[in-house]
């Protein structure tokens, strides 16, 4: 993408930004289709931001998990859960575990 609009960001900023997707074809190990962004628009620096960790995100999705497949979920409204917060501390204590010790598993090979 040109550079251009950005002149006034440093490298390390946090930016938004609009502008348009094209697909071109990438050539070098074979051809390949690829995107890229062209014509920014908007650009404005935003506030920095962590991206959260992996065991945060696994704990994202254990708490989806443990709400998807509640017996209680059809009387719930997914904002409050009904669950006895003791269970549920424990649900996501073993599930967390179970799936931390796969992914590093995962991770070693």
């Amino acid at each position: 993408m040109d550079k251009s609009g950005f002149e006034e960001h440093n490298v390390g900023d946090s930016v938004s930004f609009d502008a348009e997707v094209y697909r071109y074809v990438k050539t070098g190990n074979g051809k390949q289709i690829d995107y890229g962004l062209r014509n920014p628009t908007g650009i404005q620096k935003i506030k920095a931001y962590e991206l959260p960790s992996d065991d945060e995100l696994i704990m994202q999705e254990v708490d989806q998990i443990i709400c998807e497949t509640c017996f209680l979920s059809e009387q719930c409204n997914r904002y409050y859960c009904m669950m006895d917060p003791k269970k549920r501390r424990l649900r996501k204590q073993e599930m967390f575990r179970v799936i931390k010790a796969q992914t590093d598993k995962e991770e070693q090979k």
